[in-house]
């Protein structure tokens, strides 16, 4: 199965839950393109997000705190 940049975005979600960082911790910024149309930001943030997530359920832990 190939990776795509979204697994990545998600893998480095989970391993910042692991090493108990926040999820304000997201290294992903909102960016927006000139004319104030959205860019692919924040697709890479929702998987951040989904992986950070996704992880503390692992852990047992509540998926917002």
């Amino acid at each position: 199965m190939r990776r795509t940049a979204f697994d990545a975005a998600e893998e480095k979600g989970r391993q910042a839950a692991r090493d108990g960082k926040s999820i304000t911790d997201c290294p992903y910024v909102d960016k927006r393109k000139p004319s104030g149309k959205l860019s692919w930001s924040r697709s890479f943030i929702n998987a951040w997000t989904h992986g950070w997530q996704d992880e503390r359920i692992n852990m047992g832990l509540k998926p917002w705190d």
